[in-house]
C-alpha cells in the first residue's frame, strides 16, 4: 500500500468519524428531524439563494426527480417555497423560508459548537495552527473534480 493509498483510507475514514460526531453533536437540534439530503438541500439554497430544482439537483448530485422529491418534503415541511420562474414559467425557482434558515443556522451553531470544544480540548496551540495550515489543502482536495473523459 502507497502513502498516498494509506492517506486515503485514513482520510476517508477521518471524515466519516468527524461527520458522525457533528450529526450526535447537533442531534437535539430542531433541525435533525429532517434527512441528511433535506438538511444538505436546504443549506445549499441558504448559500446560493432561490434555486431551480434542476440547478439543485446538478449541485447536490441528485437525479432531477430525487431533488423534485426532496423540494416536494421540505415544502410540505414549510421549509421552502417554490414559484414559477419569469423565464420558464414550466421551472419552478425554490426559496427557503426564514424559519429554515433559522433551523440550518441552529444546527451549524451546534456543530461548530462541538467543534470549537473538541479543537481547544484535543490541540495545543501549535497544533491548531498546523491544522489551519492544513484547511486550504483539505478545501482543494474535497472541491477537486476529474476530467470529464475520466467519468466515461
Amino acid at each position: 500500500m502507497t502513502d498516498t493509498d494509506q492517506t486515503a483510507r485514513r482520510l476517508r475514514l477521518l471524515t466519516a468519524t468527524l461527520q458522525a460526531r457533528l450529526r450526535e453533536a447537533a442531534r437535539d437540534s430542531p433541525s435533525s428531524d429532517l434527512g441528511l439530503q433535506q438538511q444538505a438541500m436546504l443549506y445549499r439554497l441558504s448559500l446560493t439563494g432561490p434555486s431551480s430544482i434542476k440547478d439543485l439537483a446538478v449541485a447536490e448530485r441528485l437525479r432531477h426527480q430525487s431533488a423534485a422529491e426532496l423540494v416536494a418534503a421540505l415544502r410540505k415541511k414549510q421549509l421552502v417555497h417554490t414559484e414559477p420562474d419569469p423565464q420558464d414559467r414550466r421551472k419552478s425557482i425554490v426559496t427557503i423560508t426564514p424559519s429554515a434558515r433559522s433551523l440550518i443556522e441552529e444546527n451549524f451553531a451546534h456543530r461548530e459548537q462541538w467543534l470549537r470544544t473538541a479543537l481547544e480540548a484535543a490541540l495545543t496551540d501549535s497544533e491548531t495552527e498546523k491544522l489551519v495550515e492544513a484547511l486550504p489543502l483539505l478545501e482543494r482536495v474535497a472541491s477537486w473534480e476529474p476530467p470529464a473523459s475520466a467519468h466515461r
